[in-house]
């Protein structure tokens, strides 16, 4: 039976995904690429997961649940040894944390329920109900017959299953970026357009904007990768050059050589795995442009 059942909405998480999951889309959509996108996956995995934490006291234990309830945790009552109000510091952060002697559970704000175990550990929970909360445990707990308490254990109720499941789909995300990341690249020519298609980036340039295409052995010196993707030698997406000029990437450095179409902004340069592809499709492009 439940003497107190109280559920805080974790602002604090939810309001600190907001900015990535803003600026993740904000990518995907002006950069036409479906990459950034997999990057919301483990943001998407967490809100549910993290976005409100339950706690329930019974008759013979204290409980919380976070968001759907996969993540989950019990104490018995017996098991506790003292409980006191704590203010957390904000650099314990929010959800799931370890501190000196336990854990931390908590969705947002500082406030806090501090349970010491019988056996020395420490459990910590955030709630923005902290008298309420001390109340019913305390409450609960003077009903708890000593005699009929049971040796300490621990905790109980443990479930490996959200974090395996968190552990799974961002695994599953990775691995949906290193294949699109391996993919081929498909090149379309047009009188209008040429347009590049790979890894989830594309890129489409009118014929009017092409001024010159040349053919290299070797790819230009890059600094660094700035909005793309970079696996076992295929770069996919935008890159900065180490001359200072940003350039669009759909190569495999194993396989030179390399087309690079100069236009009246970026640069875009592509080659296929097979040689003999680049070279052809070099020998259209330049015959045309």
């Amino acid at each position: 039976m439940s003497r107190y059942r109280h559920t805080q909405f974790g602002w604090a998480i939810v309001t600190s995904l907001l900015l990535p999951v803003a600026i993740l889309g904000t990518v995907a959509l002006t950069s036409h690429s479906l990459a950034p996108l997999l990057g919301l996956i483990p943001l998407v995995v967490i809100l549910p997961l993290f976005a409100a934490m339950t706690v329930d006291v019974s008759d013979d234990a204290v409980s919380l649940r976070f968001g759907m309830g996969i993540i989950h945790k019990r104490w018995r009552l017996a098991e506790i040894a003292s409980i006191a109000p704590v203010t957390n510091s904000w650099s314990c952060g929010w959800g799931i944390r370890l501190i000196p002697g336990g854990w931390l559970y908590n969705v947002s704000g500082t406030q806090g329920v501090e349970l010491v175990l019988r056996n020395g550990r420490k459990v910590r929970i955030g709630t923005d109900d902290q008298a309420g909360l001390i109340a019913a445990l305390r409450e609960a707990q003077a009903t708890v017959l000593p005699e009929t308490a049971p040796e300490p254990s621990g905790m109980l109720g443990y479930t490996m299953a959200g974090p395996i499941i968190v552990v799974v789909i961002v695994s599953i995300g990775m691995a949906l970026v290193l294949t699109l990341a391996s993919g081929p690249i498909e090149v379309v020519t047009s009188p209008a357009a040429v347009s590049i298609h790979g890894s989830g980036y594309t890129a489409r340039i009118p014929t009017s904007d092409i001024i010159s295409v040349h053919l290299d052995d070797q790819l230009p010196s890059i600094r660094w990768r700035t909005n793309g993707l970079g696996f076992r030698g295929r770069l996919r997406g935008q890159f900065k050059l180490s001359d200072g000029r940003a350039a669009q990437l759909f190569v495999t450095r194993a396989h030179p050589p390399f087309i690079t179409v100069e236009t009246r902004t970026t640069p875009v340069i592509l080659n296929f795995d097979d040689p003999d592809r680049t070279r052809a499709l070099y020998e259209q492009l330049a015959a045309t442009f």
